[in-house]
């Protein structure tokens, strides 16, 4: 084993208890020979946390940005704002590590103007990582207790699993269905498939030319077509 990913959504909620683990992975000698990423909160990261995971091995954190516009965030309920995201960023990149970013379409609310902000956000954090979605009501959270009861029946959650993350999408934006579908499948085509084309491409290493030659196809084939949109892509 090479790398591990954390699967907590909140690993830096006790700091003392991430700033114990990092210390122990490199009295252990891990962090010379194992790499990791892990999730962190924009309210919960700081300089001397990001050094310690860097220091033992660490080279990637996911934030759950979830928006650029600090007005969704708040509508979301997120207690954060665009400050905090744009804090987290610089302090990561001071740090030397990854980002990897996720992203929320279809908040409560939401106006073209906050989708416009979240795409300036990315074009200005420019993360390695970016993982997108439509908001799809959850059993359990606010969003899901507060639907409307007609419309939370129609919801069926039976079969979900964690990859599933475009089941049951409803529209709670302040936008027409047909305006935020539109949206969505031009953020997925032009900016979101594009990002992820280039990331993979980035990592496969250079000796695996099979993996390699689909991914810089289909990227130089979006180039030629989107030259435009391409300029702009936060790569």
């Amino acid at each position: 084993m090479t790398a591990i990913r954390f699967e907590d959504d909140t690993i830096g909620a006790d700091r003392k208890r991430l700033l114990e683990l990092c210390a122990a992975i490199r009295r252990a000698g891990l962090h010379k020979r194992l790499k990791w990423e892990a999730c962190l909160r924009v309210n919960q990261t700081d300089a001397e946390i990001l050094a310690e995971m860097k220091a033992a091995g660490c080279i990637q954190v996911e934030y759950g940005f979830e928006s650029g516009s600090t007005a969704a965030l708040r509508r979301l309920g997120k207690q954060t704002d665009i400050e905090l995201n744009r804090r987290a960023v610089e302090l990561t990149r001071r740090a030397g590590l990854r980002i990897f970013a996720d992203i929320m379409v279809g908040l409560p609310g939401e106006t073209p103007e906050d989708f416009e902000a979240t795409v300036r956000f990315l074009r200005w954090a420019r993360p390695e990582i970016i993982s997108a979605a439509r908001l799809s009501p959850l059993p359990g959270t606010p969003i899901y207790k507060n639907l409307d009861p007609a419309v939370r029946s129609k919801l069926d959650w039976g079969d979900f699993s964690y990859p599933d993350s475009q089941m049951n999408p409803i529209n709670l934006t302040a936008m027409p269905d047909r305006q935020i579908d539109e949206l969505y499948r031009k953020f997925l085509k032009y900016f979101i498939r594009p990002q992820m084309t280039w990331a993979l491409l980035r990592d496969t290493p250079t000796a695996e030319r099979r993996g390699r030659w689909p991914l810089r196809r289909n990227l130089a084939r979006f180039v030629l077509r989107h030259p435009l949109k391409a300029m702009r892509a936060p790569w």
